[in-house]
């Protein structure tokens, strides 16, 4: 049977051009924030040294609420270039959060699924790359739904109160472009680069700041588990996406879109572990995905 065509969660019709979602695709159902893409409009400056939002990059083209900004804006990253295209330079000192968007519960949640385009710049200690991280000892499961490093390994949990709803991966190669998708529910899986690596228990959640490049503590100008790397596109859902959109997402994460930036889809020559997964295409997979 196939899955009904639905609007997204504002009703939207369809809408044309670069950066105009796709609400009328199945694939965006739930989505609440969309970032990372070159295309995007700056946001709005507070007009203060806080809660700087004029990095279009940090911009959330999927809703009016819940755009990324910095406590300060010295703690907005840095624009660079990238095999992805324009990304965010987190040094190990850089952050971005958002205080409109916050996790789903304190325990046993609602499913939920994020995808984000990044290369890995260190594997040591623990860095928060995507996701809602509150960290009360010294690892990223404490609480909270995210993605990021632990051990030297690709880590992702859905996880309260330490209760072991984690999962772990080989850390994809160090300064190579990676497509990563998560579905945190009792039947969690991991995919990278079009391929499942990880599944598990990933269920639980916290409810605090979505953040990127950085666990989010105590308060907003706390800060945890800095991310060392590049981070592109990245995006988060409000359910738990099958696996064939998990792993259509996780070799084109533009599928969101109507019409998909052209720009945005440079030939990588980054070896056949990325498999130039800008210029794979996923549609194939993802009609698998409609289909119940």
């Amino acid at each position: 049977m196939a899955v009904a065509i639905v609007t997204g969660a504002q009703g939207k019709s369809p809408a044309t051009g670069p950066g105009a979602i796709d609400w009328l695709n199945p694939i965006t159902q739930g989505l609440i924030y969309a970032a990372g893409d070159s295309f995007a409009p700056p946001g709005a400056s507070s007009g203060s040294s806080f809660y700087s939002r004029t990095n279009g990059l940090l911009s959330n083209v999927a809703q009016s609420l819940g755009t990324q900004h910095g406590y300060f804006a010295a703690d907005v990253p840095g624009v660079v270039g990238s095999p992805f295209g324009p990304a965010l330079n987190f040094d190990g000192t850089r952050k971005a959060y958002t205080q409109s968007i916050t996790g789903v519960a304190n325990g046993l949640a609602t499913d939920e699924s994020c995808v984000v385009v990044c290369t890995f710049g260190s594997s040591t200690g623990s860095q928060h790359l995507f996701g809602f991280a509150t960290i009360f000892s010294s690892s990223l499961a404490d609480y909270g739904r995210g993605v990021g490093v632990e051990g030297g390994n690709l880590f992702a949990w859905g996880a309260s109160a330490l209760n072991g709803k984690k999962l772990t991966a080989t850390l994809p190669p160090l300064n190579t472009p990676c497509v990563i998708a998560v579905r945190f529910a009792v039947d969690g899986a991991v995919y990278v680069n079009g391929q499942k690596v990880a599944s598990g228990d990933m269920s639980h959640s916290y409810g605090y700041y979505l953040s990127t490049g950085c666990a989010v503590a105590a308060g907003e100008s706390n800060e945890l588990a800095n991310f060392t790397g590049l981070v592109g596109p990245r995006r988060w859902w409000r359910r738990g996406l099958r696996d064939n959109e998990l792993q259509a997402l996780s070799i084109n994460p533009q599928l969101i879109y109507r019409q998909q930036p052209r720009q945005s889809f440079p030939t990588i020559g980054a070896g056949p572990t990325f498999k130039s997964a800008w210029t794979v295409n996923a549609n194939a997979v993802l009609q698998g995905s409609l289909a119940a």
